[in-house]
């Protein structure tokens, strides 16, 4: 639910930036060589909001270096986390505790709720 919480804020963020704004940014994402922003391609242009729910978490990360403007660092912590989103997600061996819990909450507040405004 956190991740759901942060990733929420990353469209409404999206969105009061516009989505020409956003449709820049992937342009720009695209241009460069190299990891990861490699990983975007030119189809990831957007132009309505149920567009945006449907779009992958992870090109939102990257494109988001551009429109956000965080760094490589900030970048590579919000995948990893995306990463844990996904294993506890799905059925394994990965059991996390309260602390897990809470070293991931208070990342995401810093990288998603503090950093990135709506």
């Amino acid at each position: 639910m956190l991740w759901a919480a942060a990733i929420a804020r990353f469209h409404r963020a999206v969105i009061n930036r516009g989505f020409d704004a956003y449709n820049k940014a992937v342009d720009s994402v695209t241009s460069k060589k190299g990891f990861p922003f490699n990983r975007v391609n030119a189809g990831a242009k957007l132009s309505s909001l149920p567009e945006l729910q449907r779009s992958r978490d992870a090109d939102l990360l990257i494109i988001g270096m551009e429109l956000f403007q965080y760094d490589l660092q900030c970048y590579q912590e919000l995948e990893r986390m995306l990463g844990q989103r996904n294993d506890c997600a799905h059925p394994g061996m990965n059991s996390p505790g309260a602390l897990d819990v809470n070293q991931f909450a208070t990342k995401l507040r810093v990288l998603a709720f503090d950093a990135v405004s709506p």
